[in-house]
């Protein structure tokens, strides 16, 4: 699923596109508070806002090869 650059809020299915995560997982993190989200005051609609979902990005990732924190489990993909 390809998302406007443009586009200010994102959906679950686009935010689990970019994440390349399971839609939801998505909706789960946007349920419990792991990812940044918003929801309309009058419905069931809820967005993550585009450059919250950067940020998070940045702040939730760090370079390939570097050390786990401590109390980190490493993440190994097989």
């Amino acid at each position: 699923m390809e998302t406007p650059k443009d586009k200010l809020l994102l959906s679950a299915p686009e935010v689990a596109a970019i994440l390349n995560i399971s839609r939801a997982l998505a909706y789960r993190w946007m349920q419990d508070g792991t990812l940044p989200s918003l929801r309309a005051p009058a419905g069931r609609v809820v967005r993550v806002p585009r450059g919250a979902l950067e940020q998070w990005i940045e702040t939730h990732t760090r370079p390939a090869g570097s050390a786990v924190p401590e109390g980190e489990l490493p993440c190994t993909i097989r």
